[in-house]
């Protein structure tokens, strides 16, 4: 980054002395854009996690959903990366989701993940039309159910094979799930 950085600035410097201020402008507005994608909206300590939130943080930046974080240092993670993503992953996916079919004003992801005690803790909670939930199971309102409706299942597989503890649930127009997942390299 510190050579980009260089190089960028001695782009911009040589626009500025050619008198090309127009052009400078113009770079320095990409540079700016560019660099604010570059810049950690999360940083947990752990770089698997990191990158799923950060990137959903940005996903959902662009999507007009207010992406509110709380963590704390999941550096002494032991859980395998490959599981933790694929949960968070699904469960932030799931609340984007449905935050996007909700008024602009209403759009927002309360995402946190503790970690203390041995102890992975998560709770995501959205804004969301009416979920039915049947049996521990929630039904997918695509148009192909054969190809979609896999998520949560995933999140439950991977849960249970560490004997996590999780609840979600629907109330007040709010979708909530959280869990207590253990840690261990299983």
């Amino acid at each position: 980054m510190t050579h980009d950085y260089r190089a960028q600035l001695a782009t911009l410097s040589g626009l500025l002395e050619q008198g090309n201020l127009e052009e400078a402008k113009a770079f320095l507005s990409e540079m700016k854009s560019r660099q604010s994608e570059r810049i950690l909206l999360i940083n947990t300590h752990n770089a698997a996690i990191d990158a799923v939130l950060n990137q959903k943080g940005y996903a959902g930046r662009r999507q007009g959903i207010d992406m509110r974080f709380r963590v704390n240092d999941l550096s002494a993670l032991k859980l395998p990366r490959v599981d933790v993503t694929i949960v968070l992953t699904n469960l932030l996916d799931n609340a984007m989701e449905a935050c996007v079919q909700m008024p602009e004003t209403e759009r927002w992801v309360s995402v946190q993940i503790l970690y203390g005690q041995g102890l992975l803790s998560i709770s995501i909670i959205n804004p969301t039309r009416p979920v039915q939930i049947t049996g521990g199971q929630i039904a997918t309102t695509k148009s192909d159910p054969l190809l979609h409706g896999f998520g949560l299942s995933n999140v439950e597989d991977i849960l249970d094979k560490y004997h996590a503890e999780y609840t979600f649930s629907f109330e007040d127009g709010r979708f909530i799930f959280t869990a207590d997942w253990p840690d261990t390299d299983n």
